[in-house]
């Protein structure tokens, strides 16, 4: 049995090979490496240098239905977690949307260089009072030479008045971005908790982009959303959603936005992770 997983591990023989030259079925091989991995003559360990929590990543995937968790143990890792799986969330000539935020200007500084040739898009205007580098701007034009792509930014307000958005919907320069909208395949947003500066509904505990939500998972009308240049709720619907959040004070918002069915990837520390499987 060793001198099988030998063959197949060590010297990358195929299933195939070993039977030929040992003289039993290719089924019979199979059958001793994994009987070899039962017996724990065979063990195989996964380094991926991260240190996940995996416990609980699985636990909120039953929990909320979620098909994937990836839980950090701590806050300060949570950006070279994300910025870790991004390249294989994201393939070769996907459109990537974007959003703003500080932790998504921690992914950019931690992602490195690499060769997908996705293509960027701001999905969201541009938000006040963000921290230099946090900004949607900033942060498509990083992605898209970190990922060797191409961004496309949206030169426009968060907000506007109803006959300025239409206006600016139609401007030559804000155009090619709202265009792509529904050509987004993967959405990288993160979740932020409620702001008594974006004028959310009473009822909201937090919002992904421009979309509030309450702590049952709802997702509420409001002038907000109803003013905001950014991707609509069916666009983001339709895209894979991976959305990254963590630390103190952002608990009620992660697990309210797992509630809304628009996240198929969250990406989270073990203190958020811990708080909304209390609220499961």
């Amino acid at each position: 049995m060793a001198h099988v997983a030998r063959l197949y591990f060590d010297r990358g023989l195929t299933k195939r090979e070993i039977a030929a030259r040992i003289g039993i079925s290719r089924f019979r091989v199979a059958r001793l490496l994994e009987q070899a991995r039962s017996e724990g003559i065979v063990r195989i360990e996964i380094e991926e240098g991260l240190d996940l929590d995996d416990a609980a990543g699985a636990a909120l995937e039953r929990a909320y239905g979620v098909p994937m968790a990836l839980v950090a143990r701590r806050p300060d890792e949570l950006p070279a977690v994300a910025a870790a799986w991004l390249p294989q969330l994201v393939g070769s000539g996907d459109v990537l949307g974007l959003g703003w935020g500080a932790t998504l200007q921690r992914i950019a500084e931690a992602l490195p260089a690499l060769d997908v040739s996705a293509t960027v898009v701001q999905i969201c205007g541009a938000v006040p009072g963000l921290e230099p580098g946090a900004g949607p701007v900033e942060l498509t034009l990083r992605f898209a030479d970190r990922l060797g792509g191409h961004g496309i930014p949206l030169p426009a307000p968060v907000l506007a008045s109803a006959a300025a958005r239409e206006e600016l919907l139609a401007n030559d320069a804000v155009r090619p971005a709202v265009e792509l909208f529904p050509h987004v395949a993967v959405a990288l947003v993160g979740i932020g908790p409620r702001s008594a500066g974006l004028h959310l509904p009473r009822e909201a505990v937090g919002h992904l982009l421009v979309h509030a939500f309450s702590a049952d998972g709802t997702v509420l009308e409001s002038e907000f959303a109803e003013r905001a240049i950014s991707i609509g709720y069916d666009d983001l619907r339709r895209t894979r959603v991976i959305a990254v959040a963590g630390g103190a004070g952002k608990e009620a918002a992660v697990a309210g936005a797992l509630r809304t069915g628009l996240v198929d990837v969250i990406e989270s520390d073990a203190g958020c992770a811990e708080a909304a499987l209390v609220q499961a």
